[in-house]
């Protein structure tokens, strides 16, 4: 995978915040449309679709999700963009 600089962060809110946690210690606090990567179901899946035990890719190999919940209230969120060629993501 080619990685391609970050070009802009808009920051906003949402009430759509989930909580992951793994089993090597790491912490996610994602909203529920953003995508993981499931090796369960060898595919891309929406963070709120996650369950305890969900195996997922990480950068340095893999892990179990240990727990998953959505965040109460409104959040603070940011969104990053990239140009790709001629396209911004």
């Amino acid at each position: 995978m080619a990685v391609s600089p970050v070009t802009g962060i808009f920051v906003h809110t949402s009430t759509d915040v989930w909580k992951v946690h793994f089993d090597n210690g790491d912490s996610l606090g994602v909203t529920g449309s953003h995508p993981i990567y499931s090796l369960d179901a060898n595919g891309w899946v929406l963070a709120s679709a996650l369950t305890t035990d969900s195996q997922v890719l990480t950068k340095s190999g893999h892990a179990t999700v240990t727990s998953v919940k959505k965040q109460s209230g409104s959040q603070k969120v940011y969104t990053r963009t990239k140009s790709v060629g001629e396209i911004r993501l």
